[in-house]
């Protein structure tokens, strides 16, 4: 406002002058404090018009200025963020050239601050045509993103990089930002080969595993179990695990998803399952906790043993020691068993009854009453030639008898 003023007034002045001297219409300071209405009135609008468009001139100037002054800060702004940026940002020209790049693209192509200035942003792939259509554009827009390998010195680096077009001052430009992965890439093939080697393990176990989780579904099956309960893994999975090779315990306070949900570390139980064709076969269970990424168990993991072939050992085990038994009771000759120590370690009763009870008793002692072994004794006789041995055995109390050392294994 005080320009549009200060027009004013010089205007006033040169008016003034130019009626002394040029219309010769009196002095100078009378012209200058004239009081004509007409002359006073011309002046005063011709005072406003140039304050109104001073006034009207500064808004453009201050306007002006204010887009600079933005205009200049956000350019900062994206200068900082460009410069700033964790991931890779760089311009492109139409060639493919890089016109300008961040640190972290320096550090991703491993170059000096200008040595990528000016390169061809597609040499640095193996796969050049990945990222450039037939006109050598750096990259088809439409595909979003795209993951290209970047070999140096002998190592794999891998850039996930999106690319623009921007038209900047009329130029055709590109503007690209990607993200290094390659600490992601190796972290998902070593998961990858963690997995395999835990699933071939799985797989190739000697006993049967399931997986169930805490709603009694079956997550995973292995081999050894689809060959134990008859039924494929493809077929298990998804069902109920009291549905697939249930047992004794399922429905029941001994199940044992049940258990190891209350708070069970390991269960073991020996228990019958029922195989596919109806067929039950007896099994050594395990039954763990299966944790989650919170270490809170989310599900148990089950292996089976078949001890078939172990129940009928034992069976035919206990079969025979009844058998034996029997025989050992039911003889009418007095029977005893020896350790190569000496020990007497059984006698049927009718070994009782002939000599008293002896066990735990050295043979010398109970049988002879001696304090030494014998000079010639024919249970180790019979355990050296794998032979009866026989010889006759007279008592104290004036008995003799015929006595017979069979070896035993």
């Amino acid at each position: 406002i005080w320009i549009g003023v200060l027009l004013g007034a010089v205007y006033w002045v040169l008016e003034s002058l130019l009626h002394v001297f040029v219309f010769q219409e009196g002095e100078f300071l009378s012209q200058l404090l004239t009081r004509d209405p007409h002359e006073v009135w011309k002046r005063l609008m011709v005072v406003g018009l140039l304050t109104a468009f001073s006034l009207y001139a500064q808004r453009g100037i201050n306007v002006r200025r204010r887009t600079e002054e933005a205009l200049k800060a956000s350019e900062t702004k994206y200068r900082t963020l460009f410069r700033e940026a964790l991931n890779p940002v760089f311009l492109l020209n139409e060639q493919g050239g890089f016109l300008e790049y961040n640190q972290a693209a320096i550090e991703f192509f491993e170059c000096g601050p200008r040595e990528l200035m000016g390169k061809d942003f597609q040499s640095f792939f193996s796969d050049g045509n990945a990222l450039t259509g037939e006109d050598r554009t750096p990259l088809d827009p439409g595909r979003g993103d795209t993951e290209v390998d970047y070999r140096v010195d002998g190592r794999t680096k891998t850039l996930v990089v999106n690319i623009v077009p921007v038209t900047i001052s009329g130029e055709s430009l590109y503007y690209g930002i990607g993200q290094d992965i390659t600490q992601r890439k190796q972290m998902e093939k070593n998961l990858a080969l963690a997995h395999a080697e835990l699933n071939q393990i799985f797989q190739t176990a000697s006993v049967a595993m399931r997986l169930i989780d805490q709603d009694f579904n079956v997550l995973k099956t292995n081999e050894t179990f689809a060959e134990l309960s008859g039924v494929a893994a493809r077929e298990a999975v998804g069902k109920k695990c009291f549905d697939v090779f249930a047992g004794t315990k399922c429905h029941t306070v001994g199940c044992p998803v049940t258990r190891v949900l209350q708070g069970d570390q390991e269960i073991d139980y020996e228990l019958y399952k029922q195989r596919r064709d109806g067929t039950s076969v007896p099994c050594l269970l395990t039954a763990r906790p299966f944790v989650g990424t919170d270490g809170k168990p989310v599900g148990i993991v089950e292996s089976f043993k078949d001890i078939t072939e172990l129940k009928r050992a034992q069976e035919e085990v206990r079969t025979e020691r009844d058998k034996l038994r029997h025989i050992l009771f039911q003889q009418f000759e007095g029977v005893g068993i020896l350790r190569s120590d000496y020990t007497i370690v059984y006698q049927n009763a009718t070994l009782s009854e002939q000599i008293g009870p002896c066990e735990g008793e050295k043979c010398y002692r109970a049988l002879r009453e001696r304090d030494t072994p014998c000079k010639v004794c024919y249970m180790h006789e019979a355990t050296a030639t794998g032979k009866l041995t026989r010889c006759e055995l007279d008592t104290s109390s004036g008995k003799s008898y015929e006595h017979t050392y069979t070896p035993v294994s």
